[in-house]
This record gives C-alpha cells, sequence and structure tokens, in this order.
C-alpha cells in the first residue's frame, strides 16, 4: 500500500550519512580494486555491512543512535564502497594491449591492427606515456575525457530510466519486490539491534579472519599458502574428458555467499554448467569434432583451467551465449512480464488517469515526464556521441541498441526483479558486439567503444530501493541524491586509486595475479572479435536460442502443471558461469538447505540468522583484505633509511 500523507516521510539524509558515504568510498574503492587484481573478486558486501555496522556502532556510543531512516539511507550510501572497477581502467589495459603480442599477431582487412587504434582511446604503440605509468599526463587526457563524457551520458541514462522504471513498477503497477525486506529488516536489525543475532554475526567475523590471515597475508609479502582464487585440476580429468573445466574455488567467502542461494536455483545452475562446461566441451572435442572444428583443432592436453575456459568460450561459445540472452529475454516477455511489460509500456506513452500528484511514494522526485525526456534526451546524445567518434558504423547500430535494446532492458529486468527478487546474468552481455560483428563494419574502434548504454541493473535496484523506502517511510529524494553524489565521488577515486596501482607496478604483472588471467583473456577475446575470425552466424546465434527456448518452455510447463521444482534463473546462469565458479554456491545452498537448519535451530531461525553469518563473514575476510592490501603498500614502497 502506498503512503497517505507525505508527512508521514522522513530523512534517512544526514551529516552521519555523508560521512559514511565518503568513508565507504575512499576506504573500500582502492580495496575493492586491490581485491580484483589479487582475485578476481569486487568486495561490495564488505563495505556495505562493514560501513553500515561500524557507524551504527559508533553513533550509539556517541549517545544518538540511528533510526530506520538513517540506516536505510546509510546502507545505500556504503553500497557505492562496493563500486566496480572504474571505467578508466579501459585506458590501463588498452596501454598494455596495443604494446602486446596480439598487435603483432592479429590483423583488420590485410593490415596491421596498430593502424585501426585511434589516439582518443590509448597512446600509440612504443610511445614514452606506456612506460611512466600514470593517467596524469598529457597523451592520456583525451581518453580521460573521452571515457568521463561517456560516463557522463551513462549516469543521466540509468537515472532516467530508474525513474521510468520505479514510477511504472513501484508506482502504479505496486510489484512488491520481494528483497525490499531483506533491506528493510537489516535496517530495523541495526536501528533495534536485537541480542540473539550478535553471536552468530561476531563467530563468522573470526571465521572470516582465521581464513583471511592464511589467505590473504602471505601474498602481501609475495607468497602464498593458499592458492587465490583457485585451484586448477583440470590435468586429473583431461584423459577422461578431454576439453573439460575442473577447478576449485579457494576463497573462503564465495561458499558463505552460496549459504543464500535457494537450493533450485543453484541445483540447476551447477547442472547446466556441468553440461555445457565438462561434457560438452568435451564431446565436441572428442565425438563431434566436425560440429566445432576450430575448437577440435586448437585444444591439446596440457591445457590449464584459463586455457581451456578462454579457447572453448571464444571458439565455441561466443555465439551460442548470444542466442542464450535472447531466449532468455524471449521467455521472460512470453512467461513471466508479458502482461505487466505491456502495461508499462501503456503507462510509459499513455499518462494514467491517476495523477502521480495524488501519491507520495515518488514525492520529491522527477515527475515520470521529465524522466522520459532525460531518458531520450541522453539517448539521442549517447547515438550522436558515438557516431562522432566512429562514424563507419552504420547509425542504425547504436540507434537500436541505446532506444531499443536500452529500454527493454530496463524494463525487463525490472519487471522479473519486481515479482522473483532474481535478475538472470548476461545483460547486456555481447549485444553490442554481434551487431557490430553481423554488418560490414572493419576496424577497431567500433567494436571497442560502444554507444553510451544504461547500467542494466540500475533500474530494478534502484526500484527496489523505493520499494524499501516507501515501507521504511524514508523520502525516496534521499535515494537519488545519495546516487548521484556517490557516483560522483565512486568515479574521482576509482581514477585515483587505480592510477595509484598502476604506478606501484606494471597492469598486467604478476604483482596482481588476476590481472595476468584477466587482462590476457580480455585480450585473446578482442583481437579475435576484431579480427572477424569468430564463427557467428544467424545459425549459430539462433539455433541455441531456439534449444534453450524450448528447454525453459517445457520445464516451467512441466514445474507448474506436476509442481516438479525447476529454475529457468538456475538454467540461465548455469550457461555462463563455469563450473569452479559455480561449485561454492551449490555447496553453500546444499549446507543451508540440508546441514544448517538441523544444527541451529530449525528452518526458521535459519532463515533470521543467516543473513548475519554471511555478513559477519565477509566483514572478517574483508578486514583482513584491507589490512593486507596496507602491508603490501608498505612493502613495496621504496623507503628511504636515515643511515
Amino acid at each position: 500500500m502506498f503512503l497517505k500523507e507525505e508527512t508521514e516521510l522522513e530523512s534517512g539524509l544526514t551529516w552521519r550519512t555523508f560521512l559514511a558515504m565518503i568513508a565507504a568510498v575512499f576506504l573500500f574503492i582502492p580495496v575493492n580494486i586491490y581485491s580484483y587484481f589479487i582475485t578476481g573478486q569486487i568486495w561490495g558486501a564488505v563495505s556495505i555491512f562493514f560501513i553500515t555496522i561500524i557507524f551504527s556502532v559508533l553513533s550509539k556510543l556517541a549517545g544518538k543512535s540511528l533510526s530506520r531512516q538513517e540506516v536505510l539511507i546509510l546502507y545505500y550510501a556504503a553500497a557505492w564502497g562496493g563500486s566496480a572497477m572504474p571505467i578508466y581502467y579501459n585506458i590501463i589495459y588498452r596501454s598494455y594491449f596495443v604494446n602486446s603480442p596480439f598487435m603483432e599477431s592479429y590483423s583488420i582487412g590485410g593490415k596491421p591492427m596498430a593502424q585501426y587504434i585511434p589516439s582518443w582511446l590509448v597512446p600509440p604503440p612504443g610511445s614514452p606515456a606506456h612506460d611512466i605509468r600514470t593517467l596524469f599526463q598529457l597523451p592520456f587526457l583525451t581518453p580521460l575525457l573521452v571515457w568521463l563524457a561517456w560516463s557522463v551520458i551513462v549516469l543521466v541514462l540509468s537515472l532516467s530510466l530508474s525513474l521510468v522504471a520505479a514510477y511504472t513498477y513501484v508506482e502504479r503497477l505496486n510489484y512488491p519486490f520481494p528483497y525490499a525486506l531483506v533491506d528493510t529488516s537489516l535496517a530495523t536489525f541495526m536501528a533495534e539491534r536485537p541480542r540473539a543475532y550478535v553471536k552468530y554475526f561476531l563467530t563468522s567475523f573470526g571465521i572470516g579472519i582465521g581464513f583471511g590471515a592464511v589467505a590473504y597475508l602471505p601474498l602481501s609479502v609475495g607468497g602464498a599458502i593458499i592458492p587465490i582464487p583457485y585451484y586448477d585440476l583440470t590435468y586429473l580429468f583431461e584423459e577422461v574428458l578431454p576439453g573439460s573445466l575442473f577447478g576449485i574455488i579457494t576463497i573462503l567467502s564465495s561458499y558463505f555467499g552460496g549459504l543464500i542461494v535457494p537450493f533450485n536455483h543453484a541445483f540447476y545452475m551447477f547442472f547446466t554448467s556441468i553440461i555445457i562446461w565438462v561434457i560438452l566441451n568435451s564431446l565436441f572435442v572428442t565425438t563431434f569434432p566436425n560440429l566445432a572444428p576450430e575448437w577440435a583443432e586448437e585444444y591439446s592436453k596440457g591445457m590449464g583451467l584459463i586455457a581451456v575456459q578462454n579457447r572453448s568460450y571464444i571458439r565455441l561459445w561466443f555465439a551460442p551465449q548470444v542466442g542464450f540472452m535472447i531466449a532468455v529475454a524471449a521467455f521472460l516477455i512470453l512467461f513471466k512480464a508479458r502482461k505487466p511489460i505491456a502495461r508499462a509500456f501503456k503507462e510509459l506513452f499513455v499518462p494514467s488517469s491517476k495523477g502521480t500528484s495524488e501519491l507520495v511514494t515518488m514525492k520529491g522526485l522527477p515527475p515520470m515526464r521529465t524522466a522520459i525526456l532525460l531518458w531520450l534526451g541522453a539517448s539521442s546524445m549517447s547515438v550522436v556521441y558515438f557516431h562522432i567518434m566512429v562514424p563507419d558504423v552504420n547509425l542504425l547500430i547504436p540507434i537500436a541498441y541505446v532506444f531499443v535494446f536500452g529500454l527493454f532492458t530496463s524494463i525487463t529486468l525490472t519487471a522479473f526483479q519486481g515479482e522473483t527478487g532474481y535478475i538472470p546474468s548476461g545483460f547486456p552481455g555481447w549485444t553490442w558486439h554481434t551487431l557490430v560483428y553481423l554488418s560490414p563494419y572493419e576496424g577497431y574502434s567500433g567494436f571497442i567503444f560502444q554507444p553510451a548504454l544504461l547500467d542494466a541493473y540500475a533500474p530494478p535496484y534502484f526500484s527496489q530501493q523505493v520499494r524499501a523506502a516507501s515501507i521504511i517511510k524514508v523520502k525516496p529524494r534521499d535515494l537519488l541524491i545519495v546516487w548521484i553524489i556517490g557516483s560522483l565521488l565512486a568515479q574521482l577515486c576509482g581514477l585515483i586509486s587505480i592510477d595509484f596501482f598502476w604506478r606501484i607496478a606494471p597492469i598486467p604483472s604478476s604483482a596482481y595475479p588476476f590481472t595476468v588471467y584477466g587482462a590476457l583473456s580480455t585480450a585473446y577475446i578482442d583481437a579475435m572479435i576484431v579480427s572477424r575470425q569468430l564463427n557467428v552466424t544467424p545459425q549459430t546465434i539462433g539455433i541455441p536460442a531456439l534449444i534453450l527456448f524450448v528447454v525453459l518452455a517445457v520445464g516451467d510447463l512441466i514445474s507448474t502443471k506436476l509442481g516438479l521444482f525447476f529454475s529457468f534463473v538456475g538454467v540461465a546462469m548455469g550457461l555462463y558461469l563455469p563450473p569452479f565458479s559455480v561449485l561454492p554456491l551449490f555447496v553453500g545452498s546444499v549446507v543451508s538447505k540440508y546441514v544448517a537448519p538441523r544444527l541451529l535451530g530449525g528452518r526458521e531461525n535459519w532463515g533470521k540468522i543467516v543473513g548475519y553469518i554471511i555478513a559477519g563473514e565477509l566483514s572478517g575476510e574483508g578486514l583482513m583484505l584491507m589490512f593486507n592490501v596496507i602491508l603490501a603498500l608498505m612493502y613495496k614502497s621504496a623507503w628511504i633509511w636515515p643511515w
């Protein structure tokens, strides 16, 4: 139900909220970047829980406890400390790419690839700027400005479509957004602090600290007791199942995170991941090599986990994964969200007879008409900006990508989040690359530099925040202010942090182990796409899409008619994630369903405490990771001794 009077709404935006957001950004964004460079993971949950808990405790010690409204806004503000890799990392990666062997090994239309890379993306190969290793120099000024303008357009697109989605799905269609209750429950818990749950948090916090001490502290001095982030087991099975992927994630938080994943989702995720990356990967080498000759020819025994994953993805699964995404989207529209999406489009272009002035859930935010105009303006700017930078790409491609695919993504994912609380992975995926690949374009920047598109997950999560705000009775204007300020702070801190790490050591390098894999994998995919060596055709996209659509439709029908458990979310996500990534989620889910309730007071009690157990472990492990960052920086610094 909507709130009846605006006077019932209270602001959660205070000086403590702003201080917490600044602390989260400047403490955790550097930690997250370093963590990604080391393990390939972003510790977003650590910043959220750590900052929320610390500021709640400090406020209580100061004699003025936070209200539920303040805790909720504090919770969303702290999330900016978990921001992903800043867009400016693209420049550092391109600096590596233009000076790598890929430049000599691949060509475009018979010409060296280096001739196609514009200076507005990165200084040319051999430039002394690459050796200085800092973004704050003149040759990198143009790339910085290009990506800055791009990120501003993304922000406006995300804000406008998030407002449209919230008006449609929260205010007018009144979707429940189930996970909004998780946010509001945390806010209530931190404001009231029931003693019964504190012991669970502290116990798992200690477990996280213990693991972090063993796993991360040796890394600060160049050693390793536990191989991070995975242990490669591919060599054990290459005689029986050549071409398959096997490995074990060695990061404890991955297993704790699986505790909250419903078993049916985890089961199907693991099942389809095994089908794709183990069984089919092997069959296309041994039994059906004619169906994937490039993969069968390139595979050889002795290839490690990462090499097998990279080669099989680029040679076997690139085009089918685009088809999988199309199938999931079509299934969502036809089976899960057909009527809501139709109503949403009607609401977008045919104003409701009930004026928004009569409702207060969105009070203080720009009206729907303004949001639509902002979206149209930002979308037009995105297309024009891209066309100016890359005029050789057919103009219809960015128009379709920004206006049609962008709006479709926002509407579909928000409908799904509002109904079930889950969003399938893969959006926007490789949609842009596929559109360009199917066109006659030959070049580099048209594949690499995409039109600015919204953050696909912003509309569903903002709508969920608005729903939570309506429950806690927080002014929704606070959410918008936190988003804008948090985004700007995250951009600034991200730029400074990533430049700092680049100054310390080359990227990629052994100083940042995951970047060696990540940069190599990305460079290989980039080179293969740009040089048009992929098997991307309507058939390699359409046939997998049709097969998956039939599987999802039949599975959903059987589930509905016979009551058998089925998860199309799990099926879809397993197609994209290799088994070693899914295994921790599956193990955690099994423990959560069959083991933990028996040991900790039954399923009802387990449902109440699982969130705090996860939060405790994440906070403890994240704290040791932060400590490791400090030690690593001290160890790698050049000290001038007084003697």
